[in-house]
């Protein structure tokens, strides 16, 4: 139990002394925005994905939908425990 404690505190450091660095510790949505980014990296680690590839495959997917969000099955396309085999393999791997 007590290893538990200590992973998750040392998962929360980086963010946590990063963020007065990333624009400002008081801006409200600057804190939304890293919470986001950190658990969508943080989610693709835990997958074994190569974090860099996974965004990557994620925002080319998007400037091909008119440079827009991707909604529905595009969008579960990329939620790792739904993705295909093939693309959670191009995913383990380094970027394009």
């Amino acid at each position: 139990m007590m290893r538990w404690g200590y992973l998750t505190e040392r998962a929360l450091r980086g963010p946590v002394v990063g963020r007065k660095n990333y624009n400002g510790a008081a801006a409200v949505w600057s804190a939304h925005l890293a919470s986001r980014a950190w658990t969508i990296i943080t989610t693709a680690q835990r997958a074994g994905l190569n974090p860099l590839t996974y965004l990557t495959a994620y925002l080319d997917a998007c400037a091909a939908f008119a440079s827009k969000p991707l909604e529905g099955t595009d969008l579960a396309r990329f939620l790792p425990w739904a993705a295909s085999e093939q693309d959670l393999k191009i995913w383990r791997g380094p970027p394009p």
